[in-house]
């Protein structure tokens, strides 16, 4: 069933690359992000998702670092000591209203000068208007591969490695947020849950568990293929179920120094 989804999945990404060919704008703009490729080239990044393993870990020790933040992870309490380089948005609630756009204001309160990391779509939508008229560092990202279920955290990683990152580090990817949901125990993030799954219904969940399957299979195949070009992505979360990118220990990585 995957591999034959797989299939499918390709041929309609290769349908819609063709389609990108001929957005002229998006490709404009996209020539004018070429300013960050390798603008930190030879350095390391560390990525930081919001599963509940975060709060064991000292994310004081990133504060010297060059660090990338994702959706509601601006909620963690160091969020502004730490003064993240980047912050990642992909998914389409910030376009639907479920989240809100505010939230880039309440980022750029405590972060001033961090560069936002979000879909090339997303430059031509009203709410965002206002952002691009300011002159927010905004890295916009192309979405060629939009049926690929690699979720926000392949967002990041593609953007670390277009920014030229050597080492790509990554913690509090549990990969278990949705087995919490489905027995409505524990926080399925480290901030506790995302309001909006407290009123999914069954129907909502078979969709989530076919998708939580795709997106497994998908990180799968793109671990491989990092693996196959050099690119090194590390996983220093800790306990969670990511194994197809190699372990490394938190304290060895961020305390080496």
């Amino acid at each position: 069933m995957i591999k034959k989804d797989d299939y499918i999945i390709g041929f309609l990404n290769f349908l819609y690359r063709i389609k990108c060919l001929f957005d002229f704008k998006e490709n404009i703009l996209l020539k004018k992000t070429k300013k960050f490729k390798d603008t930190y080239k030879d350095q390391d990044i560390f990525i930081v998702l919001n599963g509940p393993s975060v709060k064991n870990q000292d994310l004081s020790l990133l504060k010297t670092r060059n660090s990338m933040f994702t959706n509601r992870g601006f909620k963690h309490p160091l969020y502004k000591e730490i003064a993240p380089k980047f912050h990642v948005f992909v998914d389409p609630k910030m376009l639907t209203g479920e989240w809100s756009v505010t939230w880039l204001d309440e980022i750029l309160e405590m972060v001033p000068d961090i560069t936002f990391v979000m879909p090339v779509k997303w430059a031509f939508v009203d709410k965002f208007k206002p952002y691009v008229d300011r002159g927010v560092s905004i890295l916009w990202l192309p979405m060629h591969d939009p049926l690929l279920c690699l979720g926000v955290s392949g967002y990041c990683f593609r953007a670390s490695v277009f920014l030229g990152f050597k080492n790509i580090y990554f913690t509090g990817f549990d990969g278990n947020g949705l087995a919490y949901e489905l027995i409505n125990k524990g926080n399925s993030h480290f901030y506790g849950v995302n309001e909006e799954n407290l009123v999914k219904s069954s129907k909502d969940y078979i969709r989530d568990l076919y998708m939580n399957s795709r997106h497994l299979n998908d990180l799968d195949a793109y671990a491989k293929s990092c693996r196959k070009n050099n690119i090194n992505i590390y996983n220093i979360t800790d306990g969670g179920i990511m194994d197809m990118f190699e372990r490394k220990d938190w304290d060895s990585v961020l305390k080496a120094d």
